[in-house]
């Protein structure tokens, strides 16, 4: 859980994605030095925020890169 919430505060990147259902979600990928990368999703939805986070390999993380690049930590 830590690592979500570091992964939502200091993002390694943040994208915008739209899902096949048609609602937008933005996708917070955490970089941390171990074999286990953090991804969290954010979906706004009804004026409520839903998110999901899990641990993925760093190789996995390339599949969740689509959409609209926000931010990327330098």
């Amino acid at each position: 859980m830590l690592l979500a919430l570091d992964t939502l505060e200091h993002p390694y990147e943040v994208w915008e994605s739209m899902y096949d259902d048609g609602m937008v979600r933005y996708l917070f990928i955490g970089a941390y030095s171990q074999k286990r990368q953090m991804l969290v999703v954010v979906a706004p939805w009804e004026g409520k925020v839903l998110w999901n986070f899990m641990h993925t390999d760093a190789k996995s993380l390339n599949k969740h890169r689509q959409g609209t690049l926000l931010y990327k930590r330098h």
